[in-house]
């Protein structure tokens, strides 16, 4: 007769092993439903976006026909690309989120060992923005891709940018485009040069934070010229910025843009500015939103 060799203990204790991992398992699967099950019963509609109403995150009025509304036609064109280029490299070729960043994004919070910013597309903190809340929970990561995917059905990539930047916050308390350029450079959006374009872009991952040395001193921290100047240095690599325009911009910046500067010479070659964020005959009124859908925000 053959004898096991095998040991009782250890098998039994590999299968108590398994079972509790089993369960653990089936948990968080139970779990997991149960938030989503609770999330699409409470999610919110996109019916209302060309029309005049109060945003959920900051009740910020939000009206295409309000005195302090800016069209996508009034934004200048390297303010459009330094917020694509900042902020979400593939707005044009995705619909609503990036899986790539999303699992790049769950990489580094993995090594990390804790939540970290990054992965979620400008549809996706639109969608937060205007329709959810600050709650960094697995309940709000649900409703934001669905609420993105809806805007993107509804809205043209210019109309999410210009309901964007009419909505985002760039200072404490400072909501849209044209508070945030009168209140930093006392102009109209459409004066901003690209130095002031980028300084305004490098705020929004944390603009109150990042606004601080601004409203402090008046003046730019080595953080804000360098944020500045990588996106600057972008535009350039897009094309969006010849050398000589560069070179003055990003001499701006170092000056502290609120220093006195020699006007950019007008026989300087300008170079051409990109027009695949720019569309001129933007500026008809968005289409109806159509009786179908909505999705997400950086992955915070």
């Amino acid at each position: 007769m053959a004898i096991s060799t095998e040991n009782p203990s250890k098998t039994s204790l590999l299968k108590k092993i398994f079972r509790t991992l089993g369960f653990i398992l089936l948990l968080g699967l139970i779990s997991l439903g149960i938030t989503a099950a609770v999330a699409y019963a409470n999610l919110p509609s996109v019916e209302n976006i060309n029309s005049c109403f109060t945003t959920s995150m900051y009740q910020v009025e939000l009206c295409p026909s309000g005195p302090n509304y800016v069209k996508y036609n009034q934004l200048p064109k390297h303010l459009v690309s330094a917020l694509i280029a900042s902020e979400d490299s593939s707005f044009f070729f995705h619909k609503g989120f990036d899986w790539d960043e999303i699992e790049d994004s769950l990489q580094k919070s993995f090594d990390a060992g804790r939540w970290v910013r990054g992965g979620s597309t400008l549809t996706q903190q639109l969608a937060k923005n205007l329709y959810l809340s600050k709650d960094r929970t697995l309940t709000r990561k649900i409703k934001e891709f669905y609420v993105a995917g809806k805007i993107e059905k509804v809205l043209t990539k210019p109309q999410i940018i210009e309901k964007y930047l009419n909505v985002v916050e760039f200072g404490e308390k400072i909501y849209g485009i044209k508070r945030a350029s009168n209140y930093y450079f006392q102009k109209a959006p459409s004066q901003l040069s690209a130095a002031e374009s980028a300084y305004l872009v490098s705020l929004l991952p944390s603009p109150v934070k990042y606004s601080r040395a601004y409203r402090s001193k008046k003046e730019l921290s080595s953080f804000n010229k360098k944020r500045s100047q990588k996106i600057l240095h972008l535009l350039k690599l897009q094309g969006n910025l010849s050398e000589p325009e560069f070179d003055y911009e990003s001499a701006r910046i170092e000056n502290g843009l609120w220093t006195p500067m020699p006007e950019f010479p007008e026989d300087v070659e300008t170079g051409n500015f990109s027009d695949i964020y720019f569309q001129e005959n933007e500026s008809q009124e968005p289409p109806a939103p159509d009786e179908n859908e909505m999705s997400d925000d950086p992955i915070e």
